[in-house]
């Protein structure tokens, strides 16, 4: 039964230390600004040029005020990969 503790001890502190890294994952954010390009993904956060890297699919037609798009974020920072408007 000690063993079985132990086990279950390890395995939350592997979780732990994964959701504490931050691992990568995607955002839906909402253009707030179009030059200077600012991304809004939450009521807390705004985006800007210092924290975005964009793809070819986005600098090839210029972001709106209001378009959705897809952005990954760096796993354990705060840059996000805005990959792509999305469509719904």
């Amino acid at each position: 039964m000690a063993s079985s503790n132990l086990i279950q001890l390890i395995k939350k502190i592997a979780m732990e230390a994964v959701n504490a890294s931050k691992p990568c994952d995607y955002r839906i954010g909402t253009v707030a600004s179009e030059k200077p390009l600012k991304v809004k993904v939450s009521n807390n956060i705004m985006l800007d040029m210092n924290f975005l890297h964009l793809t070819a699919a986005v600098t090839e037609k210029p972001l709106k005020k209001g378009d959705k798009v897809l952005m990954f974020r760096k796993q354990g920072g705060n840059e996000y990969m805005l990959i792509d408007r999305v469509v719904r």
